[in-house]
């Protein structure tokens, strides 16, 4: 995923995988910056390029709102 990366909660099953395939990522729960956001953009793009319909998801605003619901457990996101 170049640099960017993923956020997840350390106990989630996909955290201690070095490499994650675009398919696992298929049923996560995102976590995903508001509309017109870069990083938005950019895991929309990455998205698309794989065949990965629109996923389930919930719009969080700012990146340490996006962080603190990644360690509740809500859902990973990209950053």
């Amino acid at each position: 995923m170049g640099q960017n990366s993923l956020l997840r909660y350390t106990l989630h099953p996909l955290a201690k995988q070095k490499r994650i395939s675009p398919s696992a990522l298929v049923n996560e729960v995102y976590l995903k910056r508001e509309e017109g956001s870069g990083t938005r953009k950019l895991m929309q793009y990455f998205f698309v390029s794989n065949d990965i319909d629109s996923p389930r998801g919930h719009v969080v605003g700012g990146n340490e709102s996006i962080k603190q619901s990644v360690m509740a457990g809500l859902g990973i996101a990209y950053h």
